[in-house]
């Protein structure tokens, strides 16, 4: 359980801010094979084809992150009790860094599921040798009330 130890540190480091505790805790699970399979686990690509932006694209990024971002089920979602999948494709810094995302699939649009995963994601390092500095990877997550 080598992501518990991280999630440790990262406590220790940060003084334990749930938002940094949430993010890591999705960031080890992507790392982590899922043993079992009858709950929705994140999947993480190699690296992936930059995305297409056009000037309707919405590209989150550090600098646009709210400032008191909270992490957790977006409020919209579940106040409707909705549940879905949401695909984003994130790029990393020279640290590995999540620096900007884009949703590029969110079913049902319109509550707030893809906005919420790349606003979780940004800021955190990703931990694999999956990815290199500059690259893009993506994030395939299934929100699911109750988990």
């Amino acid at each position: 359980m080598a992501w518990l130890h991280h999630v440790v540190l990262l406590w220790r480091h940060h003084g334990c801010p749930l938002k940094s505790i949430i993010a890591s805790l999705l960031l080890a699970c992507i790392a982590v094979s899922a043993a079992a399979q009858d709950r929705a686990q994140p999947e993480m690509s190699r690296a992936v084809p930059a995305p297409v932006i056009d000037g309707n694209t919405q590209i989150y990024t550090l600098a646009n992150k709210p400032d008191g971002f909270i992490d957790g089920y977006p409020v919209e979602a579940q106040e409707h009790e909705v549940e879905g999948p949401v695909t984003v494709v994130c790029q990393v810094d020279d640290n590995l860094q999540v620096t900007r995302c884009v949703v590029t699939e969110e079913s049902p649009p319109g509550f707030g599921l893809g906005k919420q995963t790349a606003l979780m994601i940004l800021g955190h390092q990703v931990h694999t040798d999956r990815i290199k500095p500059g690259e893009w990877f993506q994030l395939r997550w299934i929100w699911t009330l109750g988990a």
